[in-house]
């Protein structure tokens, strides 16, 4: 159910009760835990919606700079936030999903000025306690005060791997997902300076960027759980698989990969690394991750792939072992200097920035 109120629009589903005002999430119950997990009763600084362009250069579109917020209600389960000002215009359609109760916000900017790289809707006021619980570096759980994610951006799908993130209390939390299936582009903020306790959610446009005037379209699904992280996990690895058809893909791995224990990343080509852990642990459910194996230095020269000796004798010793080894490749470099890159310099790309 969705009501509206003046500048306020009140969400009820099964599992939640949210509150906005002004295009800024202001309040998130779960009905399940009863408990708050987003509380936002003062003025803050930071817009509710902006365009990003290059560089991660900002700009709100709010009240300020001659701007005006709307509020419209289409039915008891659709709404819509309009926004204008100098900068741009922009939308955040709000709606429910019948089937898993999940709050769904889909954000879209638009402006005259070209370049717009994203469009981002800032949800500010997360309880503090909550851990970010999200797939970057294949998964971490952390305080958003940690350095290594803390005032962070993470863009899909280099860096953050799935779009999804978790805020984990003590037995319950609250979770954010998109269901694309069209690899659309995507970024996660987590906190901003001055406002660690905060999430920026991103639709990027398709580059080049040079001429683009508008981003978005992502539906972003909010609900609540009760238990660990990996109650919503499951659920978004359920989708995933179906979304991607990834069983097919699962049915593609060798017998030995689902009996591996122990992963080694960033493993140094040194044999005596090999027989020291080989007495710790069964090498045949050990697999290493070997980056300098090539006789050029290391990401240099690509594409050439010519095995150097210390490597060939540590890949030998290993399989005698029964280790299973990864010879690091770069998927989609080639080296200026490589005489290849002449054949196909035609067809390169770059970072949209």
């Amino acid at each position: 159910m969705i009501k509206v109120s003046g500048d306020q629009i009140f969400v009820e589903t099964k599992t939640l009760e949210a509150k906005f005002d002004k295009g800024y999430l202001v309040y998130l119950r779960s009905k399940i835990s009863d408990e708050e997990f987003v509380s936002l009763s003062s003025y803050c600084e930071i817009p509710a919606l902006e365009l990003v362009y290059a560089g991660n250069e900002a700009f709100g579109i709010d009240e300020m700079k001659f701007g005006n917020i709307e509020v419209f209600s289409f039915s008891n389960s659709y709404a819509e936030i309009r926004f204008n000002n100098w900068n741009g215009d922009g939308v955040i359609a709000i709606s429910e999903d019948p089937e898993t109760h999940d709050l769904l916000i889909r954000p879209s900017a638009y402006s005259s000025r070209p370049g717009v790289k994203s469009c981002r809707w800032n949800i500010m006021g997360i309880r503090s306690d909550l851990q970010v619980v999200a797939p970057f570096f294949q998964g971490v759980k952390l305080d958003p005060s940690d350095a290594l994610i803390k005032n962070t951006r993470w863009e899909w799908p280099a860096m953050w791997e799935a779009g999804l993130v978790i805020l984990q209390g003590t037995k319950s939390g609250f979770w954010i997902h998109c269901r694309d299936n069209q690899y659309k582009y995507k970024a996660l903020s987590i906190g901003r300076e001055g406002h660690i306790n905060s999430l920026g959610l991103e639709t990027q446009a398709y580059g080049p960027i040079d001429n683009n005037l508008a981003a978005g379209g992502i539906e972003w699904r909010i609900n609540v759980y009760k238990g660990g992280w990996e109650v919503p996990a499951s659920t978004y690895k359920t989708w995933l698989w179906e979304a991607y058809d990834l069983k097919k893909q699962e049915n593609m791995r060798k017998e030995w990969f689902h009996n591996v224990r122990m992963a080694i990343s960033w493993c140094p080509a040194d044999v005596r690394i090999l027989d020291s852990l080989s007495r710790k642990v069964d090498p045949q459910k050990v697999i290493i991750h070997l980056p300098r194996w090539r006789t050029d230095k290391y990401d240099t020269n690509y594409p050439s792939y010519i095995l150097n000796s210390e490597a060939k004798a540590f890949i030998r010793r290993g399989k005698e072992l029964g280790y299973h080894i990864m010879p690091h490749f770069n998927s989609m470099e080639v080296d200026p200097l490589n005489p290849v890159y002449n054949y196909v310099k035609d067809f390169q790309f770059r970072d949209i920035d």
